[in-house]
């Protein structure tokens, strides 16, 4: 059993940050602590999740945090092959489950000190792909697509698969 000592303001240890003498365990960056000077910021009943997650990442952004995370000279590298996402469609709540999975791996790893790159791709093979451009285009197989034309056809799959690339780029960031 844990127990947990109340510090001379009457805090609880686990929670403040604060040893049982009184003394600061860790000083949080200005405008990160509590009015009472715990390390914490208080919370407001109503939180905007979506904005406190932009906000972060948008601080990720400026700090150029993942690129200083490759910066690691001398530092062994992790690799996890991901089977890609298939980009000819808009990323569903099983994609977010999926790439949160593969998201964490990696992320563990470059707290453990590796050097994890990564390198987006797209799974963009022939059939499902053109299968959603013939429904698009109201086609019923191969003899429609050759009166259309095979390189405007392909092309048409290429836009296709672009057309959803952002959306899956921001999924991953």
């Amino acid at each position: 059993m844990t127990t947990h000592d109340a510090d001379p303001a009457g805090h609880d240890t686990a929670l403040t940050g604060h040893d049982t003498n009184g003394t600061d365990a860790g000083t949080p960056p200005a405008g990160h602590g509590c009015a009472d000077g715990g390390p914490y910021r208080v919370v407001p009943p109503q939180i905007d999740l979506p904005q406190m997650e932009h906000e972060i990442l948008r601080l990720w952004a400026e700090a150029a945090t993942f690129e200083r995370s490759l910066d690691r000279p001398g530092a062994p590298t992790w690799t996890f092959y991901e089977g890609p996402p298939t980009a000819n469609g808009v990323p569903g709540t099983h994609h977010i489950e999926a790439r949160s999975f593969k998201d964490v791996f990696p992320r563990f790893k470059t707290m453990q000190g590796y050097r994890v790159p990564r390198k987006a791709g797209w799974d963009c093979h022939g059939l499902p792909v053109e299968i959603a451009v013939e429904k698009e285009l109201g086609f019923n197989g191969k003899a429609d697509i050759e009166r259309y034309g095979i390189a405007e056809f392909n092309a048409q799959c290429r836009a296709s698969v672009s057309r959803y690339v952002d959306m899956w780029t921001q999924l991953t960031n």
